[in-house]
């Protein structure tokens, strides 16, 4: 799972959550593009970002996920832009069965810049354009989820039905 931290990605994960719950042999992995910091040093910054990250899927999945769950991975990758994204993204291509994606993930950050240009879905966000093209070099599924507006409507602006 490609966890970015927007709407789409928070739904992404609840349903992830609900897939990893329902089936226990699934293992999951949470891969989140940061872009790069030369101000820490590598050890400390990836441990602060690996910290971070496990308190943001905690916040949204609540105590789901217990705090030495060896069948979820967490892992931070630093990009410094789009390019860089789909290097990493390629190399993990043959590693996983089914990567799911929120449709508005990485949007206008560095992790897309470069790609987002060239995406030929603009429905599936750049990230998931990018998993889904036929040049992407996996036959794994690829599922985009994008979370569902909710349009509230008094009873003075239903339509009657007849």
């Amino acid at each position: 799972m490609i966890f970015n931290g927007g709407k789409d990605d928070r739904e992404a994960l609840a349903i992830t959550n609900r897939m990893r719950l329902t089936e226990k042999r699934t293992r999951l992995t949470i891969i989140r593009f940061i872009p790069k910091s030369s101000e820490m040093d590598n050890d400390e910054w990836e441990q602060q970002q690996s910290i971070n990250l496990k308190e943001s899927v905690t916040s949204i999945v609540g105590s789901n996920i217990k705090e030495n769950d060896a069948k979820v991975t967490y892992i931070d990758k630093a990009v410094s832009d789009g390019s860089e994204t789909s290097r990493i993204l390629r190399a993990m291509a043959n590693d996983y069965d089914l990567f799911i994606v929120g449709s508005g993930s990485g949007i206008g950050t560095e992790a897309t810049s470069g790609i987002s240009e060239w995406t030929e879905f603009n429905e599936l966000g750049p990230i998931g354009d990018l998993l889904a093209s036929h040049e992407y070099p996996s036959s794994a599924s690829v599922l985009v989820v994008q979370k569902q507006v909710y349009i509230h409507h008094t009873k003075s602006q239903r339509r009657k039905s007849f």
